[in-house]
């Protein structure tokens, strides 16, 4: 029945634990459209479920985030249910004669602890405490030490990684699951001003508080139950100054709060009697009544919270469940689907149950010295403080378990409202925030006395009885008594059946017999063929190894003729370059030996112009020119471009050979 919206924690928080995923905190649609809204609730089943099952949303928390302060989530409907199993006796209703007394078991207040991180102007304090969520356990510490002074032990412990979600499946959804067997249930936070009280009730628009988790899976619940109507009422109270006020009246007049009284009611316990009750249809209906509640609300800035609340908070939550009749056998076994019941919340046959879920946010504890409140500051924390102290006494005398002491309920207006929450018929639940800062340590371990007090109370919780239990019973026991009958029938046609069924049988054995004499055959022949193809391998592995040893010896002999050919051009290639060489120097001597022939001749010739030309020096002087000089330089100029142009020819010569 419990829905979570993001991964938990095993091992935490009674009841079921939340369903595995990955994770803290991812938010997972629910795949529902926006349903019709009505003024009461039909649960009419689902396709995607067989008649007759639990239709429990696996998922009932609100997704994170949204498009109002308090996030959103798919519009609530329900349904006028047909499943083929008749709802579960117990729940009763208000105003109507009950037909059986209610029976109670005893159940102890279940306690958690929650610690803030530090806030900015906190940061480079010692830390007063250490929380070891596994164990359960808040560590005291001393600030000179280090050291552990005390142990505080309790049902849950969250640290300041822990988000409210979390801590929302861990203690929350059981209170809910239980309101929907019948059970009232109560969540309250207490601590001291700025521990986080409002914000683990409240939340923010990022991360949703207990109560809009709480909401959401109350109408998922109402959406999932089967042969049920639902009626869900609320309403939004404050008390400041020891003054009841209803936030949800549109007159906020102190004549008109004049009239609010508390009085007892024997099912749901105390109530604010002339307060506004709305009956509301979806979760999104309940958030803007509590947006328009909190908009009346008192807050004040004080030293310690810019944003205080100056008051006691109680969300209430009534819900009234009517048991239809299933007139028939449901969808899935071919019956016909009922039309929804009209005016059930005045049929006096129809059956009902009432239960109420209660959220109280109470005013912080504050030294007046730490807030600076004066004036009228000042007056709101004295009336705090004078509540407080009252609730203190009321936990501090049922921690003792004596039956027979006056508990002061009514000594205050919050004790008198938490009166059946606190040793009365509820499933309660207590949240006690504290700061880990050491300047608060005194006033937060006044808060874990409080809260470890509170966890030895013991309530006498039991489910609320279903008004007209005689009707609803009686509009069963026909339906059970034609099962039986039908029962009967289908005994005797199986009975029927029995020869069939034998003859079937053996026939199925000869069946099997023949097949396995079959398969025992193929079995041996599968086996033969195995053996046939494991030698039929190994011969064919023998003719590639033979393969495998020729090519080895081709490829060797063709490696040693590719070598031997490789030398042989190599020697051959070596002869050729040699015979090139020995003609290269013979035709280099050859041209020396010209080279030096014809320097003989020009150098006896330049001898022949020398001495020419010191005959002509020495002989006189006559007009025409000596020949014989100009034959011998014509001569030698000859001969040199000669020698010029075979040097050349030389060059070329050997540029070729080469």
């Amino acid at each position: 029945m419990s829905g979570r919206d993001g991964p938990g924690r095993s091992g935490r928080g009674r009841g079921r634990g939340p369903p595995p995923s990955g994770g803290r905190g991812g938010a997972r649609g629910r795949g529902r459209g926006p349903p019709p809204r009505g003024k009461s609730f039909n649960a009419r089943d689902r396709s995607s479920s067989p008649p007759g099952s639990n239709n429990r949303s696996p998922n009932r928390s609100p997704p994170r985030g949204g498009g109002n302060e308090f996030g959103t989530a798919p519009k609530s409907r329900a349904y006028h249910s047909t499943g083929t199993s008749p709802p579960p006796s117990g729940p009763g209703g208000m105003n109507r004669k009950a037909s059986t007394r209610r029976k109670t078991e005893s159940e102890k207040v279940t306690v958690a602890i929650r610690i803030r991180p530090f806030k900015a102007e906190e940061q480079g304090q010692p830390a007063a405490f250490v929380v070891e969520p596994d164990a359960k356990a808040v560590l005291e510490l001393n600030s000179e030490t280090g050291g552990v002074d005390t142990m505080w032990n309790f049902d849950h412990v969250f640290d300041q990684h822990t988000s409210t979600r979390e801590l929302y499946e861990d203690t929350g959804v059981t209170v809910v699951d239980r309101a929907m067997e019948g059970y009232n249930g109560t969540v309250f936070a207490y601590g001291q001003t700025s521990s986080g009280k409002t914000f683990t009730l409240m939340g923010t628009e990022e991360h949703p508080g207990v109560i809009l988790c709480s909401i959401y899976a109350a109408f998922e619940a109402i959406q999932s139950a089967s042969f049920s109507n639902f009626l869900v009422r609320i309403s939004y109270i404050e008390i400041y100054n020891e003054e009841i006020k209803d936030l949800l009246a549109e007159d906020q007049s102190p004549a008109n709060m004049s009239n609010l009284k508390i009085v007892e009611d024997p099912k749901t316990g105390p109530f604010v009697k002339n307060s506004v009750e709305k009956v509301v249809e979806s979760a999104e209906q309940i958030i803007d009544l509590i947006k328009f509640g909190e908009s009346n609300r008192h807050y004040a800035s004080t030293n310690m919270n810019e944003h205080s609340s100056r008051s006691h908070v109680l969300f209430r939550m009534i819900i009234k469940r009517g048991f239809t009749n299933a007139g028939g056998t449901g969808q899935g076994s071919g019956g016909v689907v009922p039309p929804p019941i009209g005016d059930w919340e005045n049929d006096p046959q129809v059956p009902v149950r009432v239960c109420g879920l209660n959220y109280v946010d109470l005013a912080g504890s504050e030294r007046l010295k730490k807030t600076g409140a004066t004036g009228q500051t000042l007056k709101e924390a004295n009336a705090i403080n004078t509540s407080l102290l009252t609730l203190g006494t009321v936990i501090s005398k049922l921690a003792t378990g004596d039956k027979n002491q006056h508990i002061p309920y009514r000594d205050s207006k919050l004790t008198h409202l938490l009166s059946s929450s606190l040793g009365g018929n509820a499933s309660t639940t207590m949240i006690a925030t504290i700061s880990p800062a050491f300047d608060n340590k005194e006033e937060s371990v006044n808060t874990l006395r409080y809260a470890s007090r509170a966890s030895k109370i013991v309530n006498d919780t039991g489910v609320n009885e279903i008004d007209n239990l005689d009707a609803f019973l009686g509009q069963y026991w026909g339906e059970i008594q034609s099962l039986k009958d039908q029962l009967q029938v289908s005994t005797e046609e199986a009975h029927g059946k029995n020869a069939e069924l034998q003859d079937t049988r053996d026939e199925a054995e000869r069946k099997v017999g023949t097949l396995r004499s079959q398969a025992e055959y193929l079995e041996q022949q599968l086996y033969d063929v195995q053996a046939q193809a494991a030698a039929e391998k190994e011969r064919f592995l023998a003719d590639i190894d033979a393969l495998q040893s020729k090519l080895d010896t081709a490829q060797h002999s063709m490696s040693r003729q590719d070598a031997e050919q490789r030398q042989r051009q190599d020697a051959e290639r070596e002869r050729e370059a040699g015979q090139r060489r020995t003609e290269i120097e013979a035709l280099r001597q050859q041209l020396d030996v010209e080279k030096r022939g014809r320097a003989d001749e020009v150098a006896q010739l330049q001898q022949q112009v020398q001495a020419a030309a010191a005959a002509t020096a020495s002989a006189p002087a006559h007009d025409g020119p000596d020949e014989s000089v100009a034959l011998l330089g014509n001569k030698l100029l000859q001969l040199t471009r000669q020698l010029k142009d075979e040097r050349e020819t030389s060059a070329r010569e050997v540029a070729m050979l080469r």
